[in-house]
């Protein structure tokens, strides 16, 4: 501020100018250094990675929460659906359990697998979580108890994603090129899925109605690929995206409906299909990747609805 501003009473009593009597109140500084990001719809705050460090940022800015262990960086983490806790990995090869809340504590430690886990995630009721590890295989904990219950072995690399399926005692996991149907009712494989020329970089589940959903794999191959689960594992359709994917996601076309309710979108060309559409799908493909942008795909017809430029300043490879 310039000399001759306005001073309060008490820093012209004390002779002093404001810029002297001046204290910070709340310092901001960056919260994400690459890696995985969740959003916790419970916490009402996303997941991310800052340096050695796994931090929850709100979204009113009211004060992050960060969650460490000296000298054991966080390598990747999964947040429960209520919110509640954190399951992180760390170099050392342990799992750690941190319960959430205004100073977030460690309950637990314990070894995993032989070598470092590379992805964990909770399935819908909290209870179980899965891992996927460098040693080749995935693993499923009870999370109360913290035991294994299942082990899975079978594909041909390390186990960079796990995820739970929304609806059913199921968990997907992926090598490379290749994707996995593993069902946790009879311990068996039920499914492999082949069909990405190069490694498989995000996937997620898109719901067609209560209790039956699709896969849906985004690769670095330029493509996303669309697989039906209840039968046996066939691909559905594959779409070109003419761009490395980096993260997919899927959206309700019943939300999007909400969402393009409002005059602020309401005469967006995405907005005008939707409402234009007879018959528009039960989801929407959204993806990011090297181009710097997020789009919006149709799984039906494979054609891209819309196209929005990176918000950010610095124009780099866009993540999910």
């Amino acid at each position: 501020p310039p000399i001759d501003a306005p001073q309060p009473p008490a820093a012209r009593s004390a002779g002093r100018t404001l810029s002297e009597v001046w204290v910070a109140e709340a310092k901001h500084q960056g919260c994400y250094t690459g890696g995985k990001v969740q959003w916790s719809d419970a916490a009402g705050a996303f997941a991310c990675l800052y340096e050695d460090e796994l931090h929850l940022v709100p979204v009113d800015g009211d004060g992050t929460r960060r969650l460490a262990e000296e000298s054991d960086p966080v390598l990747t983490f999964a947040i429960d659906p209520a919110g509640q806790n954190a399951c992180t990995s760390h170099r050392s090869g342990l799992l750690r359990h941190f319960r959430l809340g205004e100073a977030p504590s460690m309950m637990r430690a314990w070894k995993a697998h032989e070598q470092v886990v590379a992805d964990v995630c909770f399935d819908a009721t909290g209870n179980f979580v899965a891992t996927g590890s460098v040693d080749k295989s995935a693993k499923v904990f009870d999370f109360t108890g913290y035991f294994c219950t299942h082990s899975f072995r079978g594909h041909p690399g390390l186990v960079s994603l796990v995820r739970f399926h929304p609806a059913r005692l199921q968990l997907v996991t992926v090598s490379d090129t290749e994707l996995r149907l593993w069902d946790l009712k009879t311990s068996q494989c039920v499914g492999v899925m082949r069909d990405h020329l190069t490694s498989i970089s995000s996937i997620t589940f898109g719901k067609l109605k209560a209790g039956v959903f699709q896969l849906v794999s985004a690769g670095r191959d330029q493509v996303v690929n669309v697989w039906n689960l209840e039968d046996k594992c066939c691909l559905s359709r594959s779409i070109p995206t003419f761009e490395k994917v980096e993260g997919v996601a899927a959206v309700t076309t019943e939300g999007l409906f909400h969402a393009c309710a409002g005059k602020a979108m309401r005469n967006e060309p995405f907005a005008k299909w939707l409402r234009a559409e007879p018959e528009p799908p039960h989801y929407i493909i959204l993806t990011v990747g090297d181009k710097c942008q997020l789009r919006a795909w149709n799984p039906s017809d494979g054609k891209c609805l819309a196209t929005l430029p990176s918000p950010h300043a610095a124009k780099g490879v866009f993540r999910q």
